[in-house]
């Protein structure tokens, strides 16, 4: 607005300044034809008295001269008054047309200046925005990594409980096994014991380490002396007594009844077991 305010000060200026120097120059011709037709007159004023006596012709010439002399001056002066006032106006419309172009220069820096202030504003504002977004897509990026960290954690947590407790429950299962197995071998050691022939021919310190196959159904499959006692009447008796006791009460756990397929049971000289 102040610009468009600025450039029709600055058309109506020229447009004055136009209309000045047609004024000064219309002026000009009107003084030059005022003075022109001075002049005329004055010289007609001369003419007209020829026809009176020469000592009264004297007279009225010099008056005319006098009044010719003064219209001009006056008419100098005139033009004097009019140019010097022209040459205030003109003065005052460049002084006016200065100030204006002034007013127009700041008005452009002013506006040049609001116009980069608000490239850097809007730049600022941009640079502002992406920086918030990408603070916004890095808290983003950390809480997800926090939550799949806080997952990884309680996963692994979870997996190390559950294999701590599948650690307790196997130790326990292995535990209850070897508790089977160990009633088991004892029941058969027991059975093999109640159906030994002992003799009292056979020594004290006598020793038989023997292997027994058993089938899934107990029957004794082979039995095997892996340790001979010295004594073959001593390892032949121990032999005697597994196949008496076959077949053995198996149990229905396949994972005993597999363990107790192949054991090994050594023989001494105890008269019973308890």
């Amino acid at each position: 607005m102040v610009w468009k305010q600025a450039m029709s000060a600055h058309k109506m200026c020229s447009i004055s300044k136009n209309n000045l120097q047609a004024f000064i120059s219309s002026l000009t011709v009107h003084v030059i034809l005022s003075v022109v037709l001075l002049l005329s007159a004055s010289s007609k004023m001369i003419r007209v008295p020829q026809t009176s006596a020469r000592a009264e012709k004297s007279k009225p010439i010099i008056q005319a001269n006098l009044v010719d002399h003064q219209a001009v001056k006056k008419a100098l002066e005139r033009q004097n008054a009019v140019e010097k006032k022209k040459k205030q106006q003109v003065t005052k419309q460049k002084a006016y047309a200065e100030k204006l172009k002034k007013e127009i220069e700041i008005t452009r820096q002013e506006a040049k200046r609001l116009k980069e202030e608000t490239r850097l504003d809007r730049q600022k504002a941009k640079i502002a925005k992406k920086q918030a977004v990408m603070e916004q897509t890095k808290f983003l990026e950390q809480k997800k990594h926090a939550e799949l960290e806080t997952t990884r954690q309680r996963n692994a947590k979870r997996h190390a409980d559950e294999q701590v407790k599948k650690q307790q429950l196997n130790a326990e299962h292995q535990q209850l096994l070897e508790t089977e197995f160990e009633r088991f071998v004892y029941r058969i050691t027991k059975d093999i014991y109640n159906n030994r022939t002992m003799s009292s021919a056979f020594p004290a310190e006598l020793v038989c380490k023997i292997q027994i196959m058993l089938l899934a159904d107990g029957s004794v499959n082979t039995v095997k002396v892996i340790h001979s006692s010295g004594n073959l009447a001593y390892d032949t008796m121990a032999k005697s007594a597994v196949y008496k006791s076959s077949p053995f009460h198996m149990p229905e756990n396949k994972e005993l009844k597999s363990r107790l397929k192949d054991i090994v049971l050594v023989f001494t000289d105890d008269r019973k077991i308890s």
